[in-house]
């Protein structure tokens, strides 16, 4: 799952390369199943979708990671086909990404 954030940062500069978040993602804690998916990234795009149960129900949700028309990385949701919210690059790392929406 990406992990969103609503620390203050400051935005980084540089684009992140995401190759680790591609392919296939489980979590299977507190009650519920979330599967996801990332295409491998693409000329700075990559695109996702994630699959929720719990409790009998289900959820969905499409997502694209890419820079936006001022050059910073966002990652763009769209959960149940609900208008697309932007969370921008906050920071990353070899292993994590943090985006916010505040």
């Amino acid at each position: 799952m990406a992990t969103l954030s609503l620390l203050a940062a400051t935005p980084s500069a540089e684009a992140p390369d995401l190759s680790w978040m591609a392919g296939y993602w489980l979590d299977c804690t507190g009650g519920r199943e979330a599967s996801e998916t990332w295409s491998d990234p693409r000329q700075g795009l990559m695109a996702g979708h994630t699959v929720t149960t719990r409790n009998g129900r289900s959820r969905f949700e499409f997502a694209h990671i890419r820079p936006q028309t001022d050059g910073v990385v966002a990652y763009v949701a769209q959960p149940s086909g609900a208008p697309p919210t932007v969370f921008r690059l906050l920071r990353h790392d070899a292993q994590a990404i943090v985006f916010s929406n505040p």
